[in-house]
């Protein structure tokens, strides 16, 4: 459950987790039953509910991936106030008061429930912790840490941290971009090519000779093995276009 978990986080969605996966199997197996229930293949309906479960996880990763670079171009921008902010004395709730009206529209409305949580009177290990769940960004837990850190012992030296976590956080993304961009439609075609097989299953289907065969138990059987093998090929895919991309090793939620 944990992937669940970090890939929903990733897209913004770890409030609904527990919503959208009850709402996934639910869809799994009504389009099971729909293709059996047209076809009469058994094999071809759970096939394509496990194809469309794997298509739904490269969507939310993809979501995912488009919500955190958004959010990367932003974070050393808001590193840079919270160093001014520390440089100018102001305390934490005033930092992320400002933050709440003045913050970039990505992030304004997380600001603004961080700073509706504290007037409400929680504690701020829970404001933030609720704050954390909501953006899940690595960044965003560092954030966290180092306001609760300063909450806790003072803001001495604070401003410093800001401004070194702006310049790392630069000099990351400037690296990342160059070799994403290199990377990102090879890895995205290889996977396309996955769906490739399923394509001529369709047409093959089209024939009324090749539904019988595929509705005997030795096609049930091919299909099946088609399946695993595509998902072999889909993750094998995945691990060797993977890059070391730093983890939320500040994640608690």
């Amino acid at each position: 459950m944990r992937f669940w978990r970090e890939i929903l986080s990733a897209a913004g969605l770890g409030p609904i987790a527990k919503q959208l996966l009850m709402g996934l199997v639910l869809a799994l197996i009504f389009i099971g039953m729909v293709v059996y229930a047209t076809t009469g293949l058994a094999g071809l309906g759970i096939s394509l509910s496990l194809l469309s479960l794997g298509i739904f996880l490269e969507f939310l990763r993809l979501v995912g991936r488009t919500r955190q670079k958004a959010l990367d171009q932003i974070w050393p921008g808001l590193f840079d106030v919270l160093r001014s902010g520390a440089e100018a004395g102001l305390t934490l709730h005033e930092q992320i008061e400002y933050l709440a009206n003045e913050s970039p529209l990505a992030v304004r409305r997380y600001f603004q429930q961080l700073f509706m949580d504290l007037e409400h009177g929680k504690s701020i290990q829970e404001a933030l912790s609720r704050f954390q769940n909501q953006v899940g960004s690595r960044s965003g837990d560092f954030m966290v840490m180092v306001l609760l850190i300063t909450s806790e012992l003072g803001g001495r030296g604070e401003a410093g941290i800001w401004e070194r976590a702006s310049q790392e956080i630069r000099s990351e993304q400037q690296l990342m971009n160059q070799v994403l961009a290199k990377q990102g439609w090879v890895l995205g075609s290889a996977k396309m090519a996955v769906l490739a097989p399923w394509l001529i299953v369709f047409v093959l289907l089209s024939v009324k000779s090749n539904q019988e065969a595929f509705a005997s138990s030795t096609g049930t059987m091919i299909l099946l093995i088609g399946l695993l093998l595509s998902f072999f090929a889909y993750f094998l895919t995945s691990a060797l276009g993977r890059l070391p991309i730093p983890q939320r090793v500040f994640d608690v939620s």
